[in-house]
């Protein structure tokens, strides 16, 4: 049995957009390893070689790690309100503490789609949970439903992603993802938590806008390209 090797990106946005982002790296000359993770890093001084778990050697000029991050919340100990290494919140941003507030990269927030609890490291996300924690502090008794978004030019071409799908069972096309000009929904129960695009800025602004209004948006019609997504989100 050949198990087939992982697609980049699928995590994310699924197999038919990570593959087509995948063959444009590889046009460029990039190649991907996938499936095997890093045992070894060798050379001194610098980095010369990376063996992997699968064996594979790779010879290096310079090696490049991406590790991620960790919230710092161990000033947090002993205060009640820390957990799991981050700060649940509810949908004012309060932790358990009710006149303290919590925003950014070590705040839990309550998904407004699914109501899932969340955490976001992203500057934007950081940006407009403070500023929705300072109103909180005033006494606005609003729900935090700032739709997140994300972006990233990669290949000289710009992917727009908003909302937030750790998992999907359902898609929706609009345009051709192999031409590189497309939005793809991504549906739970019908209903839709995340959307991509690359070169329909107009319409990945549509459905931000359709999502923090909470307006439903069907697949079908996401998928039909008559229908005005502008429209729509302006109505």
């Amino acid at each position: 049995m050949v198990t087939p090797e992982p697609v980049p990106f699928a995590k994310v946005v699924g197999e038919k957009v990570g593959d087509t982002l995948r063959r444009r790296h590889e046009k460029d000359g990039v190649t991907f390893v996938c499936g095997a993770s890093v045992k070894q890093i060798d050379g001194s001084p610098g980095a010369k070689s990376v063996t992997l778990s699968d064996g594979k050697r790779l010879e290096a000029d310079f090696v490049v790690s991406g590790i991620g991050v960790r919230p710092v919340v161990e000033y947090l100990q002993g205060s009640g309100i820390a957990e799991d290494g981050a700060v649940p919140v509810d949908t004012r941003l309060r932790t358990k503490q009710a006149d303290v507030f919590a925003a950014g990269d070590i705040a839990v927030v309550p998904d407004q789609m699914t109501g899932t609890a969340v955490r976001m490291e992203h500057w934007v996300v950081a940006e407009r949970q403070g500023q929705h924690a300072a109103r909180a502090m005033l006494g606005s008794d609003a729900p935090y439903a700032h739709v997140p978004f994300f972006w990233t030019r990669q290949t000289g071409v710009s992917l727009k992603y908003v909302g937030h799908a750790p998992t999907w069972d359902q898609t929706a096309v609009r345009g051709d993802i192999e031409a590189g000009k497309f939005v793809t929904g991504y549906y739970k129960a019908g209903n839709l938590l995340a959307a991509a695009a690359m070169g329909m800025p107009n319409e990945i602004t549509a459905i931000r806008i359709m999502m923090e209004k909470k307006k439903a948006l069907p697949p079908e019609m996401l998928s039909d390209g008559s229908v005005d997504l502008l429209a729509l989100a302006e109505a």
